[in-house]
């Protein structure tokens, strides 16, 4: 799935690791607390009864404590946050901008390679359910141009896209889960932040890839410049002119199509 120097144009498909994203083959608690208020004290007895009586008092309703939910922080973890239809109350610029940042936390770590086999949950393809890791673990660990998108969705809260042939979370799947709403990708235009692009899966040799459009042109993705290389990983080197070169990504998915909130 890397992409960016576009050396296939030069020197054949050989070299697979300019463009195979895959290798061939706790919380902080915020919790708001409740408003009681307090009880009035006894008023003073009326003059004209031999007992003193207290004057009703109105009651007053308690706020109650809102549940919590769950919520990516952008440093990783979970914060614990609002009412628990607060996720529900998230705008697509809310996910936009949420991913984004979730993206650029783990800007440096360096790229991974998987050869075959299951898709791996951990490092680098990040396929597990459930928030997304502490940037820091990834920055630690690697992350190829799929992981990198499937963590930006679990940061989110989104499920990572499958397909009954490609599995979850690679190039394939992505090109797969996306077909319905993916559009021919046009180099004269200018995306919003937040936009997929990306190469469809053929083949060991070029097995596709996905970056994502960032607010100042610029492509957010992750890949190796020699095959079996870590380096420069995850990166925002590129405009996405730079990227496409002679005409490399095929599909965009705007971000209303695989970031909006469920």
């Amino acid at each position: 799935m890397s992409v960016r120097i576009h050396l296939r144009r030069v020197v054949g498909l050989a070299l697979v690791s300019v463009f195979a994203c895959e290798a061939p083959s706790p919380p902080n608690v915020l919790r708001r607390p409740s408003a009681t208020a307090e009880p009035e004290g006894p008023a003073a007895p009326e003059q004209a009864t031999l007992e003193p009586r207290a004057e009703p008092t109105t009651p007053v309703e308690e706020e109650n404590e809102e549940p919590s939910v769950e919520v990516t922080a952008v440093d990783g973890g979970v914060l614990e946050a609002g009412a628990r239809d607060a996720a529900s109350q998230r705008t697509l610029a809310d996910n936009v901008a949420a991913a984004l940042a979730y993206g650029r936390s783990v800007v440096g770590a360096p790229y991974g390679w998987w050869y075959s086999g299951p898709l791996p949950a951990g490092a680098p393809m990040w396929t597990a359910r459930g928030p997304a890791p502490p940037a820091a673990t990834v920055r630690a660990a690697s992350a190829n141009c799929a992981g990198l998108t499937n963590l930006m969705l679990r940061a989110i809260g989104k499920r990572l896209p499958s397909s009954p042939v490609a599995g979850t979370g690679g190039t394939g799947a992505y090109g797969a889960f996306y077909a319905s709403v993916a559009r021919p990708f046009d180099p004269a235009r200018r995306y919003p932040a937040g936009t997929l692009i990306g190469r469809r899966y053929r083949d060991n040799v070029d097995q596709g890839h996905v970056a994502v459009v960032l607010d100042d042109g610029r492509v957010l993705q992750s890949f190796a410049d020699v095959y079996g290389g870590t380096v420069p990983g995850v990166n925002a080197r590129f405009t996405v002119e730079a990227s496409n070169g002679a005409g490399f990504y095929e599909y965009a998915v705007l971000p209303q199509d695989w970031l909006a909130p469920d």
